[in-house]
Parts: structure tokens; C-alpha cells; sequence
């Protein structure tokens, strides 16, 4: 497969040795395919987190002056097993690699955290960036779920038994977890892309089309639609998008998932008031949003927009660009009118393999595991 994964699907097809069509081809992958054994429910139940609570802080006299928390370093995390069938934890998705944009909050130092052994008081710098484990820490007391399972420091990395099996339960993970929680961190820099954020998230650019789908509001201009369309770009730019693995966290979290969004200017930042329904959390700094809520807001404003006389070509692009990356198929897959009813299971099967096939990864053969999940949910 891996030799195929720069191939559209059609010329898989037709070059089979087999003649078989694709769909005997992923059903013969899945047969055969050893991921049912490889998946460890005893692992999932022995899950390795890290826990923001302190099990020393009784031992310790307390301060009357509490120490600033930007200030202290290095902030220390506790490893601790829970079991991840009950999903009391925050399973963080979230790109391994810092961003090199410019205009993005993330950073590449690592350090600032230690990792405390469960059973005593060895610590050790954490591999994992600062910049992770700081928002992954405020999410956690905003949550009030001390314990966060974090793939880098959760899974043992020496390629072992135990490696494999977690990498192919891992989908898991994220399907039980009470709270996954996707990182991004192409922030909203300002007060008014923040309302246009918002006017989106409540469908304010659209309303119902005469033949069926949405349309843009006749009150919409041009410059509208675009500033709508940018503020979109600029979130979906996040490298969390390209991502194989990140991909089929999110997937397999379904309507769980949240993204954490951050604002530039903590200034901007306010509880979430009664009609965000959208906001599934107050976390401070961050819009915490609930991931499917996203989706179908881009997608039915992307769509609109493509119906649009304001549409350029550089627009419609840019909008094609959005509903790969963060399209809900429910939408797009009935807006293409290419399939009945009866034919969208198997035609969402293609679409998710065709996703996963664009995004990035490390290692190429991790993209069957990734399908193999994936393609198991949607069925």
C-alpha cells in the first residue's frame, strides 16, 4: 500500500493484479489485516496519564504567598494509571512538530515541565513542548480532570511490544476519553475576526436555499464573504489539519472532540455566554469548541459561498482547501449529488481514505492502521 498512496483511488483500481474493484480490495486489507488481535482492551484499562495533582503537596508547608505559575519552573507532572474505559482524562491531539508560521503562538522549547515517577520522586524533563503541556495543564484546571494522557510521554517510544500495541489501540483513546481536546495554534488576533468567528459559528452569513442547502444572505457583500473566508483559512491553516494521526483523533472522538483555539490578545477573552453552544468549556486564553459544531459551520458556509457570484476563483479554491481539511461529510458528500442514500456508507469510506491519503506522515505504513480505524468507525 505504501507504494500506492500517491495514487488516485480510481488508478488503484484499475491496475489491480487481482481485477478486483477497490471495495473487494479493502475487504480482503481488513480480513486479513491483524488489527483486531493487535488492540488491548487491558491496555486501555491500565492507561499510563499524567496527572496535574501533586501527591507531595500534603508533605509540604504551604506558602501563605502562592508562587506565580509563569513564574515557577520547572512545573512538574505525576505519571498515573487510570482506567481509560471510565474516560476521566483529556486526551490532547496535537501536532509533534512546532509550527514555523509566523503568526502562530507555538514554540519549540522544551524543558520548562518535569515528569514525576508514580512511585517516587525520580523526575525528568519532558520531551514534549512546552508550549503543549502549558495549555494542556490550563485545560485540565479548567476541566477540573487532573489526569491527561499524552501520546509522546503515554506510550513507551522504543518500538517494543507494548509501542505496537498502543499504537494500534490508540484510537481508542480518544473514543473513550470524557474530553479530547485538539491543540491549534494559529490564533484569533483580534476583536473583530473574534465576531466574525462568532457570526459564523451561528450561521449568521447564511440562510436556507430555495433548492435545497444554504446560501449567502442577500445582506452579505463581497467583503464580508471574504473576511468570513479568511478567518476560516487562518484556523484551518494549523498544521493539526495535515496531520494523518491528528486526523484519526479527531475522527474517532466524533462529537467529544473540542478544539482549542487560541486569541493572541488574552484581553479578548470572556466566559461563554448562553447562545455560544458552541463553547463547551471556559478555558481562559482559549476558545474551546466543539469540533463537529466547526465542521458544519465551515462546510455549510463554504458551500454557500461556492454558490456565490462573489466567488472567485482564488476564493473557490480556498474553499475547496477548507472542505478537504475540515469538511463534514454529511454535507459535502450529498452536495456533490453524485450518491443516493443507499450508497453513502461506501461512498464515505472513499472519501475518508482519500483524506487520510493527503495528510501527512511520518512513517507511510502508519497511514493502514489509520484507515483501517477509521473506516471501522464509519461503518
Amino acid at each position: 500500500m505504501n507504494t500506492d498512496l500517491h495514487r488516485p483511488l480510481q488508478d488503484v483500481r484499475t491496475q489491480s493484479q487481482t481485477g478486483d474493484d477497490l471495495i473487494a480490495q479493502l475487504l480482503h486489507i481488513q480480513e486479513h489485516y491483524l488489527l483486531h488481535n493487535l488492540k488491548s482492551l487491558d491496555w486501555i484499562t491500565h492507561l499510563q496519564c499524567l496527572s496535574t495533582a501533586d501527591p507531595l503537596a500534603r508533605k509540604r508547608k504551604r506558602s501563605r504567598a502562592s508562587p506565580d505559575p509563569s513564574t515557577a519552573a520547572p512545573r512538574t507532572l505525576t505519571r498515573a494509571t487510570v482506567n481509560g474505559r471510565t474516560g476521566h482524562y483529556i486526551a490532547i491531539s496535537y501536532p509533534w512538530t512546532a509550527s514555523a508560521q509566523p503568526t502562530t503562538v507555538d514554540r519549540g522549547a522544551t524543558g520548562g515541565w518535569r515528569i514525576r515517577a508514580a512511585t517516587g520522586r525520580a523526575h525528568a524533563a519532558s520531551a514534549v513542548r512546552d508550549a503543549v503541556l502549558e495549555r494542556a495543564a490550563r485545560c485540565a484546571a479548567a476541566l477540573g480532570c487532573p489526569n491527561v494522557w499524552i501520546d509522546r510521554e503515554c506510550i513507551p517510544q522504543d518500538g517494543g511490544p507494548e509501542n505496537e500495541v498502543a499504537m494500534h489501540t490508540m484510537d481508542l483513546v480518544y473514543q473513550f476519553s470524557e474530553w479530547p481536546a485538539a491543540l491549534l495554534f494559529c490564533p484569533i488576533v483580534s476583536k473583530e475576526e473574534l465576531a466574525v468567528f462568532n457570526k459564523i459559528m451561528l450561521r449568521r452569513f447564511i440562510v436556507p436555499g430555495e433548492g435545497g442547502g444554504d446560501v449567502l444572505r442577500e445582506s452579505v457583500d463581497a467583503e464580508m464573504a471574504r473576511g468570513a473566508l479568511g478567518v476560516l483559512k487562518g484556523i484551518t491553516d494549523d498544521p493539526w489539519w495535515e496531520r494523518a494521526w491528528t486526523f484519526q483523533e479527531n475522527y474517532c472522538a466524533g462529537p467529544k472532540m473540542n478544539l482549542l483555539i487560541p486569541l493572541r490578545d488574552r484581553g479578548l477573552w470572556r466566559k461563554r455566554q448562553k447562545y455560544e453552544f458552541w463553547r463547551t468549556c471556559d478555558v481562559p486564553g482559549e476558545l474551546m469548541v466543539n469540533s463537529v459544531d466547526f465542521h458544519k459551520a465551515a462546510t455549510r458556509f463554504c458551500l454557500a459561498y461556492l454558490k456565490s457570484q462573489h466567488v472567485s476563483d482564488a476564493d473557490r479554491r480556498v474553499c475547496q482547501t477548507i472542505l478537504r481539511k475540515a469538511g463534514r461529510y454529511s454535507y459535502t458528500i450529498l452536495y456533490d449529488g453524485t450518491v443516493g442514500t443507499t450508497d453513502y456508507s461506501r461512498t464515505m469510506t472513499t472519501r475518508i481514505l482519500e483524506d487520510i491519503a493527503h495528510r501527512n506522515a511520518q512513517f507511510r505504513e502508519d497511514i493502514l492502521p489509520i484507515a483501517s480505524n477509521c473506516c471501522q468507525k464509519a461503518s
